[in-house]
């Protein structure tokens, strides 16, 4: 200070304070992952700072110091924060930072399942476990019939008799994968009745109403002597206990059953002398092709007659055993 007597001077000390301008910084985790991803973006900026502007490149801003943010669509964002404060402002872009997309993360697919039962006869119903690991977004189910399913754990009816190839395909991100397996579908059980045509007489009818996916069969009647007949009648030479066999095709597979018929019983004209078929599940085999067959040995449970050459002659023993029909191992 100057005046007419002279000068004078004051310092005042960090009286005056420049404020420093501040430095937008950021970082974010995580940067990639699959829809819906969650990004937490933490502030690292340094100065003076009074507010926070993020422009997290889909639309959405926020004020927020650290804020959160879930991308909710694929795609590549670019994402901008900028800082103010009283020495002014400054800002930060980093270009394509988040991806965001199904394919981060995702493992190969590989395809599994199981299937119960395997086999039978028609009309054959499936159940279809899916087991496959990896990431996968679909199922594609395809069970050789000419029909398929979507569902992850299909169940499917097989009304055809055939050997059937299904196959899964699974899909997603990283790539698909496919997996084979085999189910055989065979005719249905024959069922056939027999009856004497007069009381006590030799001469039997059979009966034998075929399902849809039957194409052919045969009779033997035990004796030695057989037919190609839907309902054939046979006359036996001599009485006695004969064991009946009826095979049936299809276009795969053939099923038999045995039954058997007591010519003694029917003399006495009484009908209960057949005894019911046992039938029994046979493997698979090509069509026309008999199958090579164990014979074992099953009596019944219980008796409803006896033989005239049973000790006493009275009700309740096993008159006689009866054979199913196994496949051989």
């Amino acid at each position: 200070m100057i005046g007419p007597h002279g000068s004078d001077t004051e310092t005042k000390t960090s009286y005056i304070e420049v404020a420093a301008a501040p430095v937008a910084a950021f970082s974010a985790s995580p940067t990639a992952g699959a829809p819906p991803l969650s990004v937490l973006f933490t502030d690292e900026s340094t100065g003076s700072m009074t507010a926070w502007t993020w422009d997290f490149g889909d639309g959405a801003t926020s004020t927020v110091q650290h804020p959160a943010h879930l991308y909710e669509t694929s795609g590549v964002y670019t994402v901008r924060l900028t800082v103010s404060g009283p020495g002014g402002s400054n800002s930060v872009t980093k270009s394509e930072l988040i991806q965001v997309s199904p394919d981060v993360g995702a493992v190969t697919p590989t395809a599994r399942f199981t299937l119960t039962p395997d086999s039978g006869a028609a009309p054959l119903s499936v159940q279809f476990t899916d087991q496959s690991s990896g990431t996968i977004a679909t199922w594609v189910w395809s069970f050789g019939d000419g029909r398929s399913s979507s569902a992850q754990h299909p169940t499917h009816l097989f009304t055809d008799v055939g050997i059937y190839t299904i196959t899964l395909k699974v899909e997603g991100a990283a790539g698909s994968s496919t997996k084979s397996q085999q189910v055989r579908v065979a005719p249905a059980l024959p069922q056939f009745s027999a009856a004497p045509t007069t009381p006590g007489g030799m001469t039997i009818d059979f009966t034998f109403n075929p399902p849809a996916n039957v194409t052919s069969w045969l009779w033997d009647f035990g004796d030695g002597k057989s037919s190609s007949e839907q309902n054939p009648v046979h006359t036996y030479a001599t009485a006695g206990l004969d064991t009946v066999r009826l095979t049936v095709y299809g276009a795969n597979e053939l099923k038999p059953s045995l039954g058997a018929w007591d010519r003694g019983k029917a003399k006495r004209a009484d009908p209960s002398g057949w005894i019911q078929p046992v039938y029994t599940n046979s493997a698979p085999v090509d069509a026309g092709r008999p199958s090579e067959f164990s014979v074992c040995q099953e009596k019944p449970a219980k008796a409803q007659w006896v033989r005239p050459d049973s000790p006493g002659g009275q009700e309740g023993a096993p008159p006689f055993a009866t054979q199913s029909v196994l496949p051989r191992a």
